[in-house]
């Protein structure tokens, strides 16, 4: 599993994959997460090996991702973002202990700045399926692109997409 580590720069973001993973890995291109491999501990293997015997046995592992953080002044890099968007978790870390801290801020700001994010990839979306209905190369779907519009009003008010009540025709 991908695991994403992103947060302002400063947050700790660092410290926390090195204690996860046992030792300190940076990546100092803006662009490339430093990598690092941690093999979870899980009790169940231990019975499951008395069972079962197996020849080889292998913990499961997890590839944590250590993205570098932008300042706070500065917008997430579309090349950073489509690294996270790779990712299968993505854990924000937030500063709480610094001088002048304001992890409640940080964290809408983040949340901020992925909600416009979200918000152009929709536009877009809806944008490219016009386009292709209009040259006949797809066929109207009037529940997804109800979805879609519904999608793009929740995030023009500036609100995540896990906020949008979902009903039954979203299941499709």
């Amino acid at each position: 599993m991908k695991t994403a580590i992103f947060g302002f720069s400063g947050a700790g973001k660092t410290a926390l994959s090195a204690r996860l993973a046992g030792k300190r890995v940076e990546s100092f291109d803006p662009y490339q997460p430093a990598a690092l491999a941690v093999k979870l501990a899980d009790r169940r293997l231990a019975r499951l090996r008395e069972i079962v015997k197996p020849a080889k046995l292998t913990p499961p592992e997890v590839l944590l991702l250590d993205f570098k953080g932008p300042a706070r002044a500065a917008g997430i890099e579309e090349k950073v973002l489509a690294g996270l968007l790779e990712a299968d978790v993505i854990i924000l870390v937030l500063d709480g202990f610094s001088a002048g801290a304001n992890p409640a801020a940080d964290l809408e700001s983040l949340l901020l700045e992925f909600v416009f994010r979200d918000a152009d990839r929709v536009a877009s979306i809806i944008e490219r399926r016009r386009t292709e209905q209009a040259a006949g190369r797809r066929r109207a779907n009037p529940v997804e692109d109800e979805a879609l519009k519904r999608a793009a009003e929740h995030l023009a008010g500036e609100r995540p997409l896990y906020r949008l009540e979902r009903g039954p025709a979203d299941a499709a």
